[in-house]
This record gives C-alpha cells, structure tokens and sequence, in this order.
C-alpha cells in the first residue's frame, strides 16, 4: 500500500509537469504576426547607368594597360528599366567589341550574366565576371574580338 501511494504521488507529479510544460509551450508558441512590407519580394533589374572607365586591361590574362591609351575610352550607359536603352562609345582604338553608338540589353533582367551591344553594324556580347547589383561603381567585363584564342578582360570604374 505504501508501494502504491509513492508510485500514484509520482504519477501525480509527471502529470502536474507535464501540463505546466504544455501551458508554457502553448505561451511560447504564440509570435506576433510577421510584417513583411509591400514589394519586399519583387525583383528589379540592375541599374547600371552613368559614365564608365577602364582602369586595367588584360589579354589572355597578361596585362596590356600600357599597350593602350585607355584614358581616352568612354562608356555612357543610359538605363530605362527593363527597356531596351542606349549607349555612347568612345575607343580611340581601343579593343572593344562595339565602336559605335547604339542600343543595349540585358541578357536577363533580373540576374544579368552579361549585356547585348546593338548597333546599325552589329550586335556584341559582353560577359560579366561577376554579376552586378544594384548600387556597385565597379564592374569587370569579358570579351572575345575575332579569335577566340583572344579573351580580353577589361576592369572598369562608374565615373
């Protein structure tokens, strides 16, 4: 009997325990709703307007900034949203895919890889080595002109 009464004391006890871990799990669980404001996941595409200067040059991984007079490159970017937009070069005979004003693109919108150059005379490729997010003034670009053996690599500034 005494057997008995000890073990319906603990019985009593782990059900007691049982109930208070259960009140305070049904507290704990009770969050305050999540405020997730308007357009929080919505995607925009990169804006990548302004004035762009090389500020070092490599062919085939040597680096030929000395070879050219880069200073005199220009690039002006106009951005207008998802929109195809415009472009003004300035190579003074520096390699470049595009010698001409005209059009650009993205490849995507969202997670550009690379932008498509687009003129009375051609349309050019140019990859990105890393891909560009919003607010950056650094870029590093990847291109090949004729010969494929020929990878030009052209790191640039926003001005």
């Amino acid at each position: 009997m005494f057997k008995h009464m000890i073990i319906t004391q603990i019985a009593s006890a782990i059900k007691k325990a049982i109930l208070i871990f259960l009140m305070i799990g049904t507290f704990l669980m009770c969050e305050s709703p999540i405020f997730i404001p308007e357009g929080a996941f919505q995607e925009y595409p990169v804006n990548m307007s302004g004035s762009w200067k090389i500020t070092s040059a490599y062919r085939n991984g040597i680096e030929i900034s000395e070879k050219f007079d880069f200073s005199s490159f220009g690039l002006n970017l106009n951005f207008n949203n998802i929109e195809e937009t415009t472009y003004q070069i300035s190579t003074n005979k520096v390699p470049f895919p595009v010698i001409s004003d005209g059009n650009w693109e993205y490849d995507d919108y969202v997670y550009p890889t690379g932008m498509f150059f687009f003129n009375s005379f051609d349309t050019s490729f140019i990859e990105f080595a890393e891909a560009p997010i919003n607010g950056f003034d650094k870029m590093q670009v990847k291109f090949q002109l004729g010969c494929s053996d020929n990878v030009y690599i052209y790191d640039l500034e926003l001005q």
